[in-house]
């Protein structure tokens, strides 16, 4: 009798944990998109956990893409590290990117990043793939595998920055996209900008004479002159009832025109839903535009609106491209 209750207790035990790990969603930002030979792609993974319960043992890995450089296990936040083939202290192509993440409790979610240089020698039209597995208990359960594509002449770029990584239901959030046209001399004409809103929110309003419609926002830039860029907002709602570990993904907004031939380039971001959000960091970077070799300041804010305190809290930021290297005695407030 006592075997046929433990094995009872066996199966109900399988059954609680293939419910709460079926909660467990996987999205991954490749950014930007199209990328240049020698430019940095910057991998941002979201775990997030949106049942009743919490998950236990849960890892997160990725598969290191060809065609980029062999990096520092020390680029990857959140402990990241490598499961190595070629015994040489850096992560290679084709190895396992590892984060043991643990307990995920109802309601939260885990955001990792790493840097990935696309070597010099790419070619043009290479596709960079990222694929990443969740595995609960050595099981696959949730998977996804974003790609870029590799260009040596593209003249669009486009990012996507959200103002809230953490929202609560019924909060407005704002999203800013970023563009410009990379090339020395050519325009790009005929430019139009589209926007997705993410499935999970409302629309309220968007700048510079955005028009929303099927679920999208557009604009139509005309001509975009070599060496400019400019931007456009769109403020949203995330609706009421989400549950906490929802993802609002923006994938993707897009930009396009003509400019010696067809351009277009991508950008996707990811907001995570909690419960509340009483830790908030507001980040200003002035002047906006900055010109080369010009100083551009940044100022990181981090505020508690909870009513405890909190401790162990930790502020990173990852050192953008394109600046020149400094010394960490230029880091206010002890940074390192």
């Amino acid at each position: 009798m006592r075997s046929v209750k433990l094995a009872s207790l066996g199966l109900a035990l399988l059954l609680a944990s293939g419910i709460a790990s079926a909660a467990l969603t996987l999205s991954i930002e490749l950014n930007p998109n199209p990328v240049r030979a020698g430019e940095t792609l910057i991998a941002q993974l979201t775990v997030a956990n949106n049942g009743g319960a919490a998950v236990n043992t849960v890892v997160l890995q990725a598969t290191v893409p060809a065609n980029v450089n062999d990096f520092n296990p020390a680029l990857m936040t959140g402990g990241g590290t490598c499961i190595v083939i070629i015994n040489n202290s850096v992560c290679d192509s084709t190895e396992l990117m590892n984060w043991t993440l643990g307990t995920i409790p109802a309601g939260a979610s885990v955001t990792v990043s790493v840097p990935l240089v696309v070597t010099a020698t790419t070619v043009a039209g290479t596709t960079i793939t990222l694929p990443g597995n969740l595995l609960v208990n050595g099981s696959i359960t949730a998977s996804a595998s974003p790609a870029a594509v590799v260009s040596t002449t593209n003249a669009l770029s486009l990012a996507v920055d959200e103002d809230k990584d953490r929202v609560v239901p019924g909060d407005t959030l704002t999203y800013t996209l970023t563009y410009g046209n990379r090339a020395a001399s050519s325009s790009v004409t005929g430019t139009t900008l589209n926007f997705p809103v993410p499935a999970g929110t409302t629309f309220v309003a968007a700048t510079g004479g955005g028009s929303f419609s099927a679920g999208a926002v557009s604009w139509t830039l005309g001509s975009l002159p070599a060496t400019q860029a400019g931007h456009q907002q769109v403020v949203v709602t995330a609706n009421n009832g989400l549950a906490a570990g929802t993802v609002l993904e923006v994938n993707a907004a897009t930009i396009a025109g003509v400019g010696v031939g067809p351009e277009s380039a991508t950008a996707t971001a990811v907001t995570r839903v909690a419960a509340s959000a009483p830790l908030v960091l507001g980040v200003e970077f002035n002047p906006d535009p900055l010109r080369p070799n010009e100083d551009g300041i940044v100022q990181l804010t981090v505020s508690n609106r909870g009513g405890v305190a909190l401790t162990g809290v930790v502020l990173q930021a990852r050192v953008p491209q394109s600046l020149n290297s400094f010394n960490p005695a230029l880091l206010t407030g002890g940074g390192t």
